[in-house]
């Protein structure tokens, strides 16, 4: 019965050294947790790769879904997906034009929506 608490023990301490960084195994602790996993989950709709919509307003574009907008060439800049349908209702020619060049020129395939 006394080892068995002795072991319960150990392990507890064990436990407690580790989340410390004091043990083998150390830097597992909390703080190095929840540092990748901000990583992990802080990526945008942008980053998506496969088909995205973007709506241009006025001189503005946003990715849809997202409440904020952006410069279109800074947009255009980190978009990772291989098709873009640009919703362009409510923008400007020019920058309508501007992104479906800048979005051509990375390769990325586009289909303007104007209706």
């Amino acid at each position: 019965m006394l080892a068995g608490a002795i072991a319960v023990a150990a392990g507890y301490v064990n436990n407690c050294f580790t989340g410390l960084g004091f043990a083998p195994g150390a830097g597992t602790g909390q703080a190095e947790v929840k540092a990748t996993k901000d990583v992990t989950t802080s990526g945008t709709k942008a980053d998506a790769t496969g088909k995205l919509r973007v709506v241009v307003q006025g001189e503005h574009c946003r990715v849809d879904g997202d409440a904020t907008t952006q410069g279109c060439e800074d947009l255009c800049k980190i978009i990772k997906a291989t098709a873009v349908d640009v919703e362009a209702t409510a923008g400007t020619q020019g920058m309508v034009d501007r992104l479906k060049t800048c979005l051509q020129g990375r390769g990325i395939k586009v289909q303007v929506l104007s209706e």
